[in-house]
């Protein structure tokens, strides 16, 4: 039986009653939204007994339903008091022709479209600058809270996503792309603000560019976000040729999170098929963080093919990933996910497995968003991004046996 919906009528009521429930709306700055949670466990078992889809009951993804994050919000005010990033965009989804950001694209497949948007982050103690080529030493990861999605976008036409990107490449002693492709049940804004936020927090000061594809943004959505990741793969191998294009410009840099891993893997294996040497010698550093594709079969689906072309990923896997556990409950693939870490830690030849089990909670969605919400995470992925420090020469690692190269992150030390 599906969640019962909301009324909307009872919508302006929710900041008393939701005082009353423990639900604590406060204010974040102008046009920002924090929301903080207290569930007892009375609570939560009578939500996952009350949520249930077909003949399927998946406690473990029944248990994020409590805790999903609230809408990210648009800001209309563009002179924030803080910084404006820019995120430049390409996306499957289909256009709706609304001007406002979360309203312009939906859920369906379409060709690919480009654009730009800006993403504003409120005044932080120690603020980062972009505008420069200094390095700035990773200090803390900024909350998600704190960055909220402009409510204007900018469509462009091919050609001038090409011209702009290329522009913003070259800065910086040509500092290069960063592409960014988000996960499972993300729309277009919530996407464009994790994005944002990855971009602030390794102070990356090239062109930071997002593929979003038409993940559902619903949770018990899975197999059709599924079938969409997969129906995905062209539209992120052109975007692979366009930014690989530009290798003049700089290194590229590619972050897949959850099932927009698979939607890269299979992109990289097609653009792989047609790309030129120098096109793949571009791309600098692969990253999968907490990928949700099966662990059976990578090393024959896609591993082996980024390997033979000189492309060797870094996996971030965890063995406290609750949605691992979750997709492997619903997924047709049996087995363990990529994602997995401890001792169902994957390992091949030229990939290098870093298990972030020892530092990740075990706490609902932040066992899964450890990728941008964990700072022992975030300050090895800067580490990796912005110092391009090799495995072994960045701290906080510990190595895991002598075949492979394999290690687990560890706090402080």
């Amino acid at each position: 039986m599906r969640p019962r919906r909301r009324d909307r009528r009872r919508q302006p009521r929710l900041a008393n009653s939701a005082r009353k429930n423990g639900i604590n709306p406060a204010g974040c700055g102008d046009n920002f939204l924090q929301l903080s949670f207290a569930l007892d466990a009375k609570q939560v078992a009578e939500i996952n007994s009350s949520t249930t889809r077909g003949e399927f009951v998946i406690p473990a993804l029944q248990a994020l339903l409590p805790v999903a994050p609230p809408k990210i919000l648009t800001n209309a005010n563009d002179k924030a008091n803080g910084a404006n990033l820019r995120i430049f965009f390409a996306t499957n989804r289909n256009a709706t022709g609304s001007k406002k950001t979360e309203e312009a694209f939906g859920k369906s497949l379409a060709n690919l479209s480009y654009g730009e948007v800006q993403v504003q982050v409120k005044r932080q103690p120690k603020m980062k600058n972009l505008e420069t080529t200094s390095i700035v030493k990773f200090d803390s990861v900024t909350d998600l809270d704190n960055f909220a999605v402009a409510n204007n976008y900018s469509m462009l036409t091919h050609d001038e996503w090409m011209k702009e990107v290329k522009a913003r490449a070259n800065k910086f002693n040509k500092a290069g792309v960063l592409l960014f492709v988000h996960g499972y049940g993300n729309d277009f804004v919530g996407a464009a603000a994790v994005a944002g936020q990855f971009t602030y927090d390794i102070a990356f000061n090239g062109a930071s560019v997002m593929f979003s594809w038409p993940s559902q943004n619903k949770l018990l959505e899975y197999n059709k976000d599924r079938q969409m990741a997969i129906s995905s793969a062209d539209a992120m191998a052109k975007v692979l040729d366009d930014l690989t294009a530009l290798q003049a410009e700089g290194p590229v840099y590619v972050v897949a999170h959850s099932m927009g891993n698979r939607v890269l893997l299979d992109g990289l294996k097609q653009f792989l098929k047609k790309s030129r040497a120098e096109q793949t010698r571009s791309i600098a550093e692969v990253v999968l963080a907490a990928p949700d594709v099966p662990q059976d079969g990578f090393k024959a689906k896609w591993g082996d093919d980024l390997t033979d072309n000189g492309i060797y990923p870094t996996l971030y896997a965890s063995s406290r990933d609750i949605a691992m556990s979750a997709s492997e409950s619903v997924n047709t693939e049996p087995g363990a996910r990529l994602g997995h870490g401890g001792d169902k830690l994957f390992q091949m030849r030229y990939l290098v497995s870093i298990d972030a089990s020892n530092v990740v909670p075990e706490m609902f969605l932040k066992s899964h968003s450890y990728f941008r919400s964990n700072n022992t995470v975030v300050s090895d992925l800067y580490g990796l991004l912005r110092e391009r420090k090799k495995v072994e020469k960045r701290p906080n690692l510990k190595k895991l046996g002598e075949v492979y190269s394999s290690w687990a992150l560890q706090v402080g030390s």
